[in-house]
């Protein structure tokens, strides 16, 4: 039975088989990688052969790129599979569309990436933030940079990283918390030095922080980058709030608006995850890194089992509610334990979910669990 596979792009290509094994990365070479990679980054993971040959040999007369093609398609599937038996499962070619894996479940961390940005602006909570920021592990296929075909894909998505990092500055702001703040802008400005909308962030962060000095040479950076590298000086905004900060004027994040840069969230009242999980009774304190952890796998499996000596928490770390309000359906505690046949899995599992009268079940014909 083929093993659902999982794709990386984000910080470099790699492809392995979902808790079976790793495929290495030398088997990954010339046209057979480019294959995959598209595959992975286009709508519904399919394309035309014509398609493909013009990504990958637009001077080739048809003939020999087809030939190319089906050389390029075989030493792809041998790749992901070894096994002679199920060699066309990951790639079949059906009426001249080549697909990625359609009979079993892909998972792609740009699509996981651009799901949990979608979830966090809607959920607005630094735990949704914090889960799609750590899937974004560096800028799409930096082994591409010149590969027309990747540029757009890789400019949208760094600015999706960019953007989400400013939206958590200004949650954390918001709630008077610098040093967060501070953190989340400042990797705006490493990844990104001539971004003046971020420096002038920085510079009234310090400032209001109490770091009047750092907020100076927040300035000077600024500076010196847009010299060396645009040959231009700091904007009005910049210049504006450099002279408050140098006259020792205090500083409030009321009066960021007016100066530019990023200004604090405005909080709006969020609809909890709808969920049937039991009301806390006391306050979750601690595991915050394993809280964290769970936070980004979640995204990248359809099983996650949590294993540990009786006692030590496992069912209320489960439950935690900051889990459900991540994701736009809920979470729903599913009780297996007085079942007594596997055939009434399904639909225990979709009669969960279903809190209103006429809400569709789940349990459609096409619903596997998987386990």
């Amino acid at each position: 039975m083929p093993e659902p596979i999982r794709v990386r792009l984000l910080g470099g290509f790699r492809v392995f088989s979902i808790g079976v094994r790793g495929i290495p990365e030398k088997v990954w070479r010339l046209k057979k990688a480019v294959l995959i990679k598209l595959l992975a980054l286009a709508e519904g993971h399919r394309l035309h052969r014509a398609q493909v040959m013009e990504y990958l040999w637009p001077t080739l007369a048809p003939e020999a790129a087809s030939n190319n093609l089906r050389q390029a398609i075989y030493a792809a599937r041998r790749a992901l599979t070894p096994d002679s038996s199920v060699i066309t499962h990951y790639l079949p070619v059906r009426d001249g569309w080549l697909a990625l894996s359609p009979e079993e479940p892909l998972w792609v961390d740009v699509e996981a990436f651009e799901d949990a940005a979608k979830s966090a602006r809607r959920v607005g909570e630094p735990s949704a933030y914090r889960v799609a920021l750590e899937l974004y592990a560096g800028e799409l296929l930096p082994e591409d940079l010149y590969e027309a075909w990747a540029e757009g894909s890789r400019e949208a998505l760094r600015q999706i990283h960019l953007a989400l990092l400013i939206e958590l500055t200004r949650i954390h702001e918001e709630q008077e918390e610098w040093e967060p703040a501070i953190a989340a802008l400042g990797r705006v400005v490493e990844e990104d030095p001539a971004h003046e909308g971020a420096n002038v962030g920085l510079m009234r962060l310090h400032a209001t922080n109490g770091k009047r000095r750092n907020a100076i040479l927040q300035y000077q950076s600024l500076r010196r980058v847009l010299s060396e590298e645009l040959g231009a000086e700091p904007g009005e905004s910049a210049r504006l709030l450099y002279e408050r900060i140098i006259a020792g004027e205090s500083m409030n994040s009321s009066s960021s608006e007016g100066e530019g840069g990023v200004a604090p969230a405005r909080r709006s009242r969020r609809v909890p995850a709808r969920n049937n999980l039991p009301a806390e009774r006391t306050s979750f304190v601690g595991r915050e890194e394993e809280m964290v952890e769970v936070e980004g796998l979640l995204p990248m499996t359809r099983l996650l089992t949590l294993k540990g000596a009786g006692g030590v928490g496992k069912s209320r770390f489960a439950l935690a509610r900051r889990l459900a309000d991540t994701y736009p359906d809920g979470a729903w505690l599913v009780k297996l334990a007085p079942l007594s046949e596997g055939k009434l899995l399904a639909q225990t599992v979709a009669e969960a979910g279903r809190e209103e009268p006429g809400r569709p079940s789940i349990a459609t014909p096409e619903f596997r669990p998987y386990y």
